[in-house]
């Protein structure tokens, strides 16, 4: 029984540090709020960070800056496609040219004008 109750015990202190139910938890919470951040962000970087309040809004604001930086290199990829398919045009069923086919025919000597339109 000793065993049980010690794994219970173990067991609803590990809850408890997953759920925001307490008065004190909540003002954590509304603190983060007041600073501008989501309820779902705020709530999910509390229960990472051990309620602490803290470490939760530097865990919002390194994630944020991931997330922005992973758009920049998604447009930037974008806009560097845009440039090549400008530069180099389409293939004469309308299909955009293949970049690692032109750089094959670009290594083998020709120029890219050339393959770009060879392909």
């Amino acid at each position: 029984i000793h065993d049980a109750r010690s794994l219970l015990t173990k067991a609803e202190s590990l809850r408890s540090s997953l759920v925001l139910t307490s008065d004190e938890d909540n003002a954590r919470l509304s603190e983060l709020l007041r600073m501008g951040f989501g309820r779902q962000e705020a709530r999910a970087a509390l229960l990472s960070c051990d309620k602490d309040v803290s470490r939760a809004a530097t865990r919002i604001l390194a994630r944020r800056e991931l997330e922005e930086a992973a758009a920049a290199a998604r447009q930037a990829e974008v806009e560097q496609r845009r440039q090549v398919d400008d530069l180099v045009g389409r293939c004469e069923d309308g299909k955009k040219v293949s970049l690692p086919r032109l750089a094959q025919l670009e290594e083998m000597g020709y120029d890219r004008p050339v393959a770009a339109e060879a392909l």
